[in-house]
């Protein structure tokens, strides 16, 4: 049918609005490389989708693509932008792709208080008898300040901000055994996760100089919450 573009499995000529238009879906897909903005192409697929992509060399000489997006949601000038910086950082050492890969697992991870409540629970429940009293702690204690934000999102700003008002509702001892309880959690995160602690950064508190400090063992802290339950199923 004249008018019709003919489809082979790759080809290069100058991208244009109406060239785009002209193409037609086949049993396989096929590809056209723009000649304005080298390492831009299209990919027709056989649902007639198209799509621009760019394909790259990274430094350790891996051949890699990357999707821009549809023709149609974004405009071939728009394409080819986008194709310009991302070959750019390609150059460069970035990894367009991998990067946008990360950024889509970051997405999926959970806030503090879905992932307390999630598989930090199991591995609460794993490693201390009484897990549940931990938990509801841990989501009292930093619940309001940091429950609601995702965890690689938290920074050691937030946790001075949020150190900084514990201090002034408890001792210092107490403050000093949520941020290791903090501490914790970010580490079992690290291994499950893959997501960076920020509690490096963040300053310790330091006791009165006149005070010894003795933190409780696990069978200890297990006893008192025990007790403070009981208490308080009591009240």
């Amino acid at each position: 049918m004249a008018g019709k573009q003919p489809t082979t499995g790759t080809r290069t000529e100058k991208l244009t609005d109406t060239l785009l238009a002209r193409l037609e879906p086949a049993e396989k897909q096929y590809q056209v490389n723009d000649t304005e903005r080298r390492g831009l192409m299209v990919r027709v697929m056989p649902s007639g989708v198209k799509s621009f992509c760019i394909r790259y060399t990274t430094k350790d000489g891996t051949r890699e693509r990357y999707t821009i997006g549809r023709w149609g949601d974004i405009t071939l000038t728009q394409a080819r932008e986008e194709a310009k910086q991302k070959l750019a950082e390609a150059t460069i050492g970035k990894k367009p792709q991998e990067e946008r890969q990360a950024a889509k697992r970051a997405r999926s991870l959970p806030t503090l208080r879905q992932y307390v409540e999630g598989d930090y629970r199991e591995h609460l429940r794993a490693h201390l008898r009484r897990a549940e009293e931990t938990e509801r702690r841990m989501l009292s204690v930093f619940g309001e300040e940091l429950g609601d934000m995702r965890l690689d999102k938290i920074t050691a700003w937030h946790v001075e901000k949020w150190k900084a008002k514990r201090l002034k509702c408890v001792t210092k001892h107490t403050a000093q055994r949520d941020m290791a309880d903090l501490k914790s959690l970010y580490t079992t995160a690290a291994a499950q996760l893959g997501i960076e602690s920020p509690m490096g950064a963040v300053k310790t508190i330091k006791p009165p100089k006149d005070e010894r400090v003795r933190y409780l063992e696990d069978d200890e802290r297990e006893r008192l919450l025990g007790a403070l339950a009981e208490r308080d199923a009591r009240l």
